[in-house]
């Protein structure tokens, strides 16, 4: 048998190899930077819609300047070479460290059931304004965001929440304003005024806003005049310790209203029974011991 031996002349074989070598190298070269590229353009379409949305969202709490500047990185984006990796990723890092400096504020995604009884979910409190459901109580959900603005820390400094994640209580407030058991009520207690404050520094803009700041009001106002003794409601009241001498008229619609002044023996003075009306007034003398009332509602010195 004959054994034929191969002659590299010159080092062909040597060459060829080297160059098919080069070749595969090329070619994983070639597709990493595809893929790279590919990459690229995913997070440019990406980034472009997150800041896009961003943008149109209020973002007054910003400085001016620096909504400018991620504007000028936002243009920058959508006019770069869509074939240059490294100037995509370059534009893209900008538009993310803008939106980064601008920041987002903390708000909470809305849990709501309507009067089925059936849940339905929304992004924010302001997105519970829009639906057409018959919703009839909100809970915040999720937080999301980056910071809490000077509002939400007023918030907590005015005594409306116990801590800053009862920001989402107040925003929660702020989606059932219009619905919610805030809305029916007459008036308030103190906390619940001062909750209720609280969220209308949230959304101030609420449909509904000035009619509740004005029961709000109204509350605080009512609550002052009962801490200085020139106003009290239903029970037994001490003449010149809780209350003093003077006249008082309470108004609205008295129904089953019951009102005595009694001496100091416990003896009746003066009593009178309101079954239908809208007004009653009373004289308390100094010479009297107590006054009592149920279901009269708030009585006013005049």
């Amino acid at each position: 048998m004959v054994v034929v031996v191969p002659v590299t002349i010159g080092g062909i074989e040597t060459q060829q190899r080297e160059q098919a070598t080069a070749r595969e190298a090329q070619v994983r070269a070639d597709r990493l930077a595809n893929d790279a590229r590919s990459d690229a353009l995913a997070s440019r379409e990406e980034t472009l819609g997150d800041v896009r949305e961003f943008l149109l969202t209020d973002l007054s709490y910003a400085p001016e300047d620096i909504v400018a500047d991620l504007a000028d990185a936002t243009k920058d984006l959508e006019s770069v070479s869509v074939t240059d990796t490294s100037a995509i990723n370059s534009a893209v890092s900008r538009v993310k460290n803008g939106m980064t400096t601008v920041g987002k504020p903390y708000t909470w995604s809305m849990s709501c059931m309507d009067t089925a009884h059936q849940t339905h979910q929304f992004p924010d409190f302001r997105s519970v304004w829009a639906s057409t459901l018959p919703l009839s109580r909100c809970e915040s959900g999720t937080k999301s965001g980056t910071f809490y603005t000077e509002t939400q820390r007023a918030a907590l400094a005015s005594g409306a929440i116990s801590s800053l994640e009862g920001n989402g209580t107040l925003q929660s407030i702020c989606a059932e304003l219009g619905f919610g058991s805030y809305a029916g009520m007459e008036s308030y207690s103190t906390s619940q005024a001062k909750e209720l404050a609280g969220a209308l520094t949230v959304c101030p803009e609420h449909p509904k806003a000035a009619d509740v700041r004005a029961r709000v009001d109204n509350s605080i106002a009512e609550d002052a005049a009962i801490a200085e003794g020139r106003a009290f409601g239903e029970g037994v009241k001490r003449i010149g310790e809780v209350i003093q001498p003077g006249t008082y008229v309470t108004e609205g619609e008295l129904d089953g209203c019951y009102w005595e002044r009694t001496d100091a023996a416990g003896e009746i003075i003066d009593n009178n029974f309101i079954n239908d009306g809208l007004r009653a007034e009373v004289i308390i003398r100094s010479g009297d011991y107590s006054f009592s009332s149920t279901r009269c509602g708030t009585w006013r010195k005049q």
